[in-house]
């Protein structure tokens, strides 16, 4: 069973004796040598076992992570919106002049209460209206506006100095008060005109501040150009103003307007009154007109 095995090694003799293997040594050795790579090869098994399940764990867990992450973003959305709304509120509440303006045509249905009575309606700026009086006017340019006034084609006052100067000079005064004592301080201000004549104030009102405008002129004789001059306007001016071809009084009546030949700005309810001249004015029937008079609290709220 022992195995002699001698070697010559530079003229030494070397002598070892090795275990013999017999037949069942070696059939033990091949099975323990299975059985060990049975286990290894198990043990392999095991781990890929292990190692798909964390791999399908790790993409369920993947999954969910995206999914939850879709949630956090769409929540962070709505969370930002609600963020920059509450903010526009607070900016709002802190600073006056970020508040939504109101635009003329809210202001003006906020404060006119009628828009028609008894034989009159509020003016329409429709330049195709019928002319049953066969008035005329002529348009002749507003200041340095790039736009027109129609002016009386006669001799008359104002008509005439428009005519010359482009403006009537009285106006001027109105658009620089407006600026410095009652835009800069009240809260949706509306100008009221009452004895419009045929407009310069209105355009000086309309081409130099932001005013709505509230006008009254019951004359038909400056009526017409005054309605000639607002049709030909852009839009965005004509919503800016409300006029009523009536005059104001105490109550509601019918009456009589008188106008002097050459100064159609001289035009009186009830009567003839003179004003320049020293009573030397004509007045003649052709500029005289029948007319509806109301009171301004039927027309406008005034509280």
């Amino acid at each position: 069973g022992i195995a002699m095995i001698s070697l010559v090694w530079y003229g030494f003799a070397l002598n070892f004796t090795l275990p013999s293997m017999t037949e069942s040594n070696t059939e033990e050795y091949s099975r323990s040598k299975l059985q060990e790579e049975e286990k290894i090869e198990s043990s392999m098994y095991s781990m890929i076992d292990e190692l798909q399940k964390e791999a399908k764990d790790s993409k369920a867990a993947i999954s969910k992570l995206g999914s939850n992450m879709e949630e956090i973003q769409s929540q962070l959305t709505v969370l930002n919106s609600l963020l920059a709304k509450q903010q526009a509120v607070v900016n709002s509440e802190s600073d006056p002049n970020s508040k939504e303006k109101k635009t003329p045509k809210d202001i003006l249905q906020s404060v006119v209460k009628n828009i028609e009575g008894d034989g009159w309606n509020i003016a329409t700026f429709n330049d195709n209206e019928p002319n049953k009086h066969n008035f005329e006017c002529e348009m002749v340019p507003f200041g340095a506006t790039g736009h027109k006034i129609c002016v009386h084609r006669f001799d008359d006052v104002i008509s005439n100095v428009i005519r010359r100067d482009g403006n009537w000079g009285d106006c001027n005064i109105l658009s620089r008060f407006w600026k410095t004592e009652v835009a800069s301080t009240a809260v949706d201000p509306v100008y009221v005109e009452v004895g419009a004549n045929i407009g310069s104030c209105i355009m000086e009102m309309l081409f130099n501040t932001d005013a709505t405008i509230v006008a009254f002129e019951p004359n038909p004789k400056n009526l017409y150009p005054l309605k000639k001059t607002l049709s030909s306007l852009p839009k965005i001016y004509q919503e800016r103003v409300a006029l009523f071809p009536i005059a104001l009084g105490s109550t509601k009546s019918s009456s009589t307007i008188y106008s002097a030949n050459n100064n159609m700005g001289n035009s009186h309810v009830g009567k003839a009154v003179t004003d320049l001249d020293m009573g030397r004015q004509v007045f003649h029937e052709k500029d005289t007109f029948e007319i509806k008079v109301e009171r301004l609290d039927s027309i406008l709220e005034t509280g």
